[in-house]
C-alpha cells in the first residue's frame, strides 16, 4: 500500500478552497475555534487537515466524499462522520508537520472506528500509521505528552499499526 502521496496543484487549491469554506462556516456558528491546538494560522491548520484528508484518500484509491462537506460539523454534537470511508470502515485523519509528530485526539468520535496519523505539510505527507478507537481512546494512553498544554489521548508512532494491518 502506498505510504507517500504528493497533491498536485489542482489538488491543493481544491482543498484551500475547501479549508476556507470550511472554516467560513464554522466561525459563522462559533466565533472562537475551542478545539485548536495549534499557535499556527487557523486556516493553515484546516487545509493541511483537508489536504491530508484527500492524500489518504488517494492513497486508499477511494473518492473524497467526506472532503466535500464544508458544513459545520461537531463530533461533540454528533454531526462529524468522519473523513474517510474504506471498506465500510470510517477513518478520522490527523496531521503533523513533525516529522516524528504524535497521533493526538482531543475526544472520542462515536461515529469513528480507526484513526490514522499523516504527517508532512504543502500537500506532501507520509502514512505512519492508525489505531482503531478502542486501543486509542483507553486511560493509559491520556495524559500531557511532551510540549504540549492541554490533555489528550495521544500515541507515539511506534505504537501505530500499518494500514494492511488495520484493513487486510
Amino acid at each position: 500500500m502506498i505510504t507517500q502521496i504528493e497533491l498536485d496543484e489542482v489538488e491543493k487549491r481544491l482543498c484551500s478552497f475547501i479549508a476556507k469554506h470550511r472554516q467560513a462556516n464554522n466561525r459563522a456558528i462559533s466565533p472562537v475555534n475551542k478545539a485548536l491546538v495549534s499557535k499556527e494560522d487557523p486556516l493553515h491548520v484546516d487545509t493541511e487537515g483537508v489536504m491530508s484528508e484527500l492524500a489518504l484518500c488517494k492513497a486508499l484509491d477511494v473518492y473524497p466524499y467526506e472532503l466535500f462537506d464544508v458544513r459545520p460539523r461537531s463530533a461533540i454534537n454528533g454531526e462529524d462522520n468522519g473523513d474517510v470511508f474504506y471498506k465500510g470502515i470510517c477513518i478520522d485523519v490527523k496531521v503533523t508537520k513533525h516529522k516524528n509528530g504524535k497521533l493526538v485526539c482531543l475526544h472520542k468520535n462515536p461515529a469513528i472506528d480507526v484513526v490514522v496519523l499523516m504527517t508532512g505539510e504543502f500537500g506532501k505527507y507520509e502514512i505512519k500509521g492508525g489505531v482503531a478507537v478502542d486501543e486509542m481512546f483507553v486511560d493509559s494512553n491520556y495524559g500531557l505528552p511532551k510540549g504540549f498544554s492541554r490533555k489528550c489521548y495521544w500515541l507515539s508512532q511506534d505504537r501505530l499499526k500499518s494500514l494492511e494491518e488495520l484493513f487486510d
